[in-house]
């Protein structure tokens, strides 16, 4: 509908450089070779720019630290123990409510709660929610496994290689 094709070839340019097909293959080079090149320099620049703001920042604090009273500092500093020290309790006592609960250790950062109390109960809900599930025959032995029942020997065997191994053998 849109094109003009008064120029008697069909509209393609026997020179190959104005128009039709010879021009759009230079442009697609161009615009290969471009893209990638923009990218980079910007990336470049922002790296640039991420270097010169990190410089800014500090010579910020530097100046504002050189303002501050021998009292600030320490209240600061007292402040960012204070932080420290809540932040390990509560992970001692994300730990405790987790053995506990005789759930694995590696479970601890999963459990919340703003007190031991209430660390300990979600712990221990957690516990019921996988025993449930475990005894409902739910199991999330991993890829491969679904469906398969208690009698299939894949299925039963260890995750990994172990398991594949099994398939393997017992699939031929």
């Amino acid at each position: 509908m849109g094109e003009d094709n008064s120029g008697g070839d069909g509209g393609h340019d026997a020179g190959g450089g104005g128009g039709g097909d010879g021009g759009d293959v230079f442009k697609s080079e161009h615009s290969k070779n471009a893209v990638p090149t923009d990218l980079v320099s910007k990336r470049q620049g922002r790296a640039a720019a991420e270097q010169e703001r990190d410089a800014l920042a500090q010579r910020l604090a530097e100046i504002e630290d050189k303002n501050k009273t021998d009292e600030q500092r320490k209240q600061e500093a007292e402040a960012k123990r204070d932080a420290d020290h809540r932040a390990a309790q509560l992970k001692a006592d994300q730990y405790e409510a987790t053995e506990k609960a005789g759930l694995p250790l590696s479970w601890a950062k999963r459990i919340a709660g703003a007190t031991p109390e209430e660390m300990l109960a979600d712990a221990q809900q957690l516990k019921s929610d996988m025993d449930a599930q475990s005894a409902a025959g739910h199991r999330t032995d991993g890829a491969g496994v679904g469906g398969a029942g208690a009698n299939d020997t894949a299925a039963t065997a260890a995750p990994g290689a172990a398991r594949a191994s099994v398939y393997y053998q017992t699939s031929k």
